[in-house]
């Protein structure tokens, strides 16, 4: 399973809300806010490309994949 980590990455930056990181990122609200919550399913290249020049990460460090708990592997 891939999860999110915009949130951890973002409160290391400074910004301690999905409201701050709409006005910083330039993202929408809702993208922002299903980001900051984690439940965001899909994100366009331009938008990840916005948070990666924001926090001067790659792409990679936004999100990690996690052992689903429901998997036999």
């Amino acid at each position: 399973m891939i999860r999110w980590t915009v949130r951890e990455v973002a409160e290391r930056a400074g910004i301690h809300n999905a409201h701050e990181l709409v006005k910083r990122a330039r993202i929408s609200v809702s993208t922002a806010y299903q980001l900051w919550e984690g439940s965001a399913k899909r994100l366009d290249l331009a938008t990840l490309d916005k948070l990666c020049a924001l926090f001067e990460v790659p792409p990679g460090q936004l999100l990690e994949r996690v052992k689903d708990r429901s998997s036999t592997r």
